[in-house]
């Protein structure tokens, strides 16, 4: 039922500000993500629990499910690209993390401004490191 699933959804989010990540993720996987953009943070929040808890490629596979929810969304599309780009860099993954920051750039060209974020810059240093 819609009260049953956003409740499963507030639980998940309190719990993963109380650093509770995987009772969070217990309540956050049974939320039904078939509305768009709240479907699409719900599996961008798993993720973050995942990174949280240092499980890199279980936060990627769900930042991608959040990407695909988020249907070329212009506001939320590239944040959560940028999560799973930050994910590639952590696990070293510089040409991934280049790819990601290539895309954003791509399909969207007025994020960067619009959030002050100077997306080259990040693209050069993931190039340059992919290139080492």
């Amino acid at each position: 039922s819609d009260p049953a699933n956003r409740a499963a959804l507030e639980a998940g989010v309190r719990l993963y500000k109380n650093g509770k990540y995987q009772e969070a993720l217990n309540y956050l996987q049974k939320f039904d993500v078939s509305e768009s953009l709240i479907g699409a943070a719900s599996q961008s929040l798993i993720g973050d629990c995942y990174v949280n808890l240092k499980k890199y490629d279980e936060a990627i596979k769900y930042f991608n499910k959040a990407i695909d929810l988020s249907d070329n969304n212009s506001l939320y599309t590239p944040l959560f690209m940028i999560k799973e780009a930050t994910v590639y860099r952590e696990l070293k993954n510089y040409k991934a993390e280049a790819d990601l920051y290539k895309e954003i750039q791509s399909k969207y060209p007025e994020f960067g401004p619009s959030y002050n974020m100077d997306i080259k810059k990040y693209i050069e240093r993931a190039e340059a490191q992919a290139a080492q």
